[in-house]
């Protein structure tokens, strides 16, 4: 059969009879992979999945400066296609809750327009662009990390942004030539202010050590001082001491003199026989102590200002002075 062809001709090919059986063969096995796949199209009447009686998600946690109660944002997803190379993970619907009952109406009508669009079909991921370009006309703040959102609802847009990141619907921002310059200048300023903390610690540190040791020497100094000032009223004490001994010993030698050329010597030795005591003390109050004590019937006070001492007698039958 003759066919005419009156167009103009760009160009040609020869087809062999075995290649066009080869492309029928192919052609059909297409035709029947996609009529045994179970394909979930998007529609306006989409429901949930039969055998779906729980969906994955993700919850995120809002907190702004604005308000005392914080937002939770949970988006749960539904796998089209599982199985096949058409699979695909797309959000079904999203829930906000809040403490906050002042958001609770624009909240619900919010999460519920959301699902709609979520369930719709097709493209979803303007929902995001548009939600973050809403503004607060009083104003809005700054996360944690000096990034700035120009209202609550803008947030909520940057977390469905970053859920369809996840889920692979949308791709990750990626940094220009001067973001990427500004961050690596940030990090060297951050990494040179971290040394600089660390240096000015080690140094304090050092610092406190020096400190220590110079307070453990002062410490050890005073102590050694200390113990060299007791060391030394011990020997003075003690010389004292074999003083007062000796001269205890020289007022006996001189009383066993005296009784010799008394004419009453006999009865004297006898009652210095029967009991004469000569007691040394630590000071001159511990022996006005033991006088008030013994309570002596002829008591002498041979002291430097006998009349300070006389003050302190308690108890003695006739106290000479001087």
């Amino acid at each position: 059969m003759t066919i005419k062809i009156d167009k103009h001709i760009a160009g040609y090919e020869v087809v062999k009879p075995e290649e066009e059986t080869a492309a029928a063969m192919l052609a059909a096995e297409e035709r029947e992979a996609r009529s045994s796949a179970k394909v979930i199209r998007m529609t306006e009447k989409i429901m949930r999945p039969e055998g779906m009686e729980s969906l994955e998600g993700s919850t995120y946690k809002i907190k702004t400066p604005l308000d005392d109660h914080a937002m939770y944002v949970t988006i749960n997803d539904i796998i089209l296609n599982p199985g096949t190379v058409h699979e695909q993970r797309r959000p079904f619907e999203i829930f906000i809750n809040s403490k906050n009952m002042d958001h609770f109406q624009w909240i619900v009508a919010l999460t519920r327009l959301m699902s709609a669009v979520f369930r719709k079909g097709g493209d979803v991921t303007f929902l995001a662009e548009e939600l973050q370009a809403v503004f607060d006309p009083k104003g809005g703040y700054f996360k944690p990390g000096g990034r700035f959102m120009p209202s609550i609802i803008a947030e909520i847009g940057d977390v469905i942004s970053h859920h369809m990141q996840k889920i692979g619907l949308l791709q990750k921002e990626e940094l220009t030539e001067q973001q990427l310059l500004i961050l690596n200048q940030k990090r060297a300023e951050a990494e040179s202010f971290a040394k600089a903390q660390i240096k000015a610690r080690i140094k304090a540190e050092k610092t406190a050590q020096e400190h220590q040791q110079a307070r453990i020497q002062a410490e050890t100094e005073l102590m050694s001082r200390l113990k060299t000032i007791e060391q030394g009223q011990e020997k003075r004490q003690a010389r004292e001491k074999v003083k007062a001994m000796k001269l205890a010993q020289a007022v006996r030698e001189q009383v066993l003199a005296l009784a010799e050329t008394l004419s009453r010597r006999e009865a004297v030795a006898e009652v210095m026989k029967n009991g004469m005591l000569l007691v040394v003390v630590n000071t001159l109050d511990d022996g006005m102590e033991l006088c008030n004590r013994f309570a002596p019937e002829h008591l002498e006070i041979i002291v430097r200002e006998p009349k300070n001492w006389l003050k302190k007698v308690r108890s003695a039958g006739a106290v000479f002075v001087g």
